[in-house]
């Protein structure tokens, strides 16, 4: 062993990957400011990234670790370097991960390294799986809407639950929105931003998954939200309804305008603009004759596919 390495540099080798064997050793700093050593193997992290292999190829550096070449890795966080080291090692965790509630906190670190060291395969992967967990179509994003719709309205009515209708639907399938959009934007899966962006607005702030996530939304993007809400809402109060309501019975001509302002309510609230006709039913639009509930349906399927047509604007996604 080396004399200059003290029992303290010993306790900082990485408990996971610190292999006797390698041939040269990573360094990076922990939250708590600490040094963490990682001992590796060139041939491993060359084959993984084309900027390790430039690296290695060059002059050796000139600190050595436990009689091996040391590389420092100024800015990389050791904790995130350690889940990147694992997906070379240890492919099996790969699986694992993806299969968790938290995968996109958890892959957020492998994500920016892979992304700074150009393991491309890695962004590819992550960005498969957000396009396969996100919408990008109204179809799709209505779909995840009905089958959450479906189990809540079950659900409710189980317990005799007379609110149910007043209730915030959240899409429990989709993965948390924060890290989502965060990772989208490193892995170049732009296409789920508008629904993450939406599902992200009408989650409530204080949903299981909040207090890790909300702190890593930017000031930016949090200014996006607040103008996103006053967007909509705006949006939705400037419509103009053509709906041709019968003159025979002033209760369809009551239902509307009620039905319409609770609508107003829950959008200025969530500014969830989708499943309108859902939310609309849970307000006595079914007291209309079904002349009028039929125009009504048809000119919120029409309001439907304008808001979504519109979504990425309302975000200011599209620049």
């Amino acid at each position: 062993m080396d004399p200059e390495i003290h029992a303290a540099d010993i306790a900082r080798r990485d408990s996971e990957f610190y292999h006797y064997d390698g041939n040269i050793v990573l360094s990076a700093t922990d939250k708590e400011n600490r040094t963490i050593y990682f001992r590796l193997h060139k041939s491993i992290l060359a084959k993984q990234s084309p900027v390790f292999a430039d690296m290695f190829t060059a002059a050796s550096p000139v600190d050595q670790y436990d009689g091996v070449p040391l590389v420092v890795m100024p800015g990389d966080d050791a904790d995130e370097m350690r889940a990147f080291i694992a997906l070379f090692y240890e492919p099996q965790c790969i699986t694992t991960i993806l299969e968790e509630t938290y995968f996109t906190l958890k892959l957020l670190g492998p994500a920016r390294l892979a992304n700074k060291y150009q393991v491309d395969w890695i962004s590819k992967m992550i960005a498969s799986k957000l396009e396969k967990s996100w919408p990008s179509t109204l179809q799709g994003w209505l779909k995840f809407a009905d089958d959450e719709f479906e189990s809540d309205f079950r659900s409710y009515d189980a317990m005799g639950d007379p609110s149910w209708g007043d209730k915030t639907l959240e899409l429990r399938e989709f993965p948390e929105p924060v890290s989502s959009i965060l990772l989208a934007r490193e892995c170049n899966a732009t296409s789920i931003l508008p629904c993450a962006f939406l599902e992200l607005l009408r989650r409530h702030p204080e949903a299981d998954d909040a207090a890790l996530a909300r702190p890593l939304l930017s000031l930016h993007d949090s200014h996006r939200l607040l103008l996103a809400r006053e967007r909509i809402g705006r949006w939705y109060a400037d419509h103009e309804w053509k709906s041709t309501l019968c003159q025979s019975d002033k209760l369809c001509q009551v239902t509307l305008l009620r039905t319409l302002m609770e609508l107003a309510t829950q959008i200025n609230r969530d500014g969830h603009a989708l499943q309108l006709w859902i939310r609309g039913d849970n307000y006595r639009s079914d007291q209309m004759c079904p002349g009028c509930k039929t125009e009504f349906v048809k000119e919120v399927q029409a309001l439907q596919n304008h808001f979504f047509e519109q979504l990425s604007s309302f975000f200011d996604l599209n620049g």
